[in-house]
């Protein structure tokens, strides 16, 4: 039965369905919305496969789907374009990343001098935009709803489409323990993002920890 099947399989039978029809054009609205990284990476693979049978137009949030994904990508805000592009030529403008790889280094820099924060992969090592963290003591469940009461919305890196929870076997491979890799938090910034939402998202953390 379709009503069984996990979130991200549902989303996967929905583009099944679609193709069924033989559309020229699949148009797809955050096909990753409310999956986990391991379910994103599966669609991610799932619509890759569907490359050179049918044209895709894509709106999407999760970034590494849409640059593994695209052949060319537009950037809106509120409604403008701002940049539009190949996939390494949106990752090199300046106009739009600049602002979230600067907002993601003062996360990261503000994080690693909190007490009981793990931050988990050095800064430069990353696309500059995405933060990965754990907060000892408190488990990915008590966090997320303590933001999402907030209106902060934020990523576990370790849910998946059963509702239980596994360790990303990315943080794994990084030496983290089974632990903290299962209470991850992934926080991303996006070119409507200001240095007015990283202090709120502080002062939302403070109150946690």
């Amino acid at each position: 039965r379709a009503g069984a099947l996990a979130h991200g399989e549902q989303r996967q039978l929905e583009i099944a369905m679609a193709l069924a029809t033989r559309p020229k054009m699949l148009l797809l609205d955050e096909p990753m919305a409310g999956m986990g990284p391991e379910e994103s990476a599966r669609m991610t693979a799932y619509l890759a496969s569907l490359k050179g049978r049918v044209t895709m137009l894509l709106i999407e949030h999760d970034m590494d789907a849409v640059f593994s994904l695209a052949d060319r990508i537009s950037v809106l805000v509120y409604g403008r374009i701002i940049a539009t592009g190949t996939p390494p030529e949106i990752r090199a403008n300046p106009e739009w990343f600049a602002q979230a790889r600067a907002l993601g280094s003062e996360l990261y820099t503000r994080l690693s001098r909190l007490p009981r924060v793990c931050v988990h992969v050095e800064h430069a090592l990353t696309l500059g935009h995405v933060v990965n963290f754990s907060i000892q003591g408190k488990g990915i469940t008590e966090v997320l709803l303590h933001f999402d009461l907030a209106k902060i919305a934020i990523s576990s890196g370790s849910a998946c489409a059963s509702g239980t929870q596994r360790p990303s076997h990315v943080l794994l491979a990084l030496g983290l323990s089974e632990e903290l890799a299962t209470n991850s938090i992934r926080v991303s910034f996006g070119v409507g993002n200001s240095a007015d939402d990283l202090n709120y998202f502080f002062h939302v953390l403070e109150q946690l920890i």
